[in-house]
């Protein structure tokens, strides 16, 4: 290896990790397409046909209507809630592994300060699913701290270079 390679070992690592747990999130959302014969979309379309049948067959019958027309407690819910896990991930982790670089190329932060940003980063995008939308109505404190980390983390390095770009203007 020459001397000319750029080593961003904090980044590496944060994106290796996040890099995996994305993958994993759409093994999830795979499974779950699979599992509800959903090869498109999240289900909308079959929990509507499945309703309209359902008030067509039995239209006098509230409870199998009320059953139907439960978003909660259908099957789809669940595969909907896998979608928006996997797609706030993909919002919010590509710019915030960008940010991270440029931090660790510019040195705005001391590389102690940094790893416990992106630490805190990589444990709130996993609470933010496991303890936040996956959770049985889609709410938790998860949510919140997944919110909390991202926006937290995008404020404290832009923050950073802001500063550290500041102070060093001619």
């Amino acid at each position: 290896m020459s001397n000319n390679n750029i080593n961003l070992p904090i980044t590496a690592v944060a994106g290796s990790v996040l890099g995996l747990y994305g993958v994993g999130l759409t093994f999830r959302v795979i499974a779950m397409r699979v599992k509800n014969k959903v090869s498109l979309g999240d289900g909308t379309m079959q929990f509507i046909m499945n309703y309209l049948r359902v008030q067509k067959e039995q239209p006098n019958d509230k409870a199998a209507l009320a059953a139907a027309s439960d978003i909660f407690g259908s099957k789809y819910f669940k595969l909907n809630s896998y979608i928006r896990a996997h797609g706030n991930f993909i919002e919010n982790t590509p710019w915030i592994v960008v940010l991270s670089a440029l931090v660790e190329l510019t040195g705005a932060l001391s590389p102690a300060v940094h790893r416990a940003i992106m630490s805190a980063f990589v444990v709130g995008r996993v609470a933010h699913v496991e303890l936040g939308v996956l959770r049985p109505t889609g709410l938790g404190l998860g949510r919140t701290a997944g919110a909390l980390a991202a926006t937290g983390t995008a404020v404290a390095f832009c923050g950073a270079m802001l500063w550290q770009q500041w102070n060093n203007r001619a």
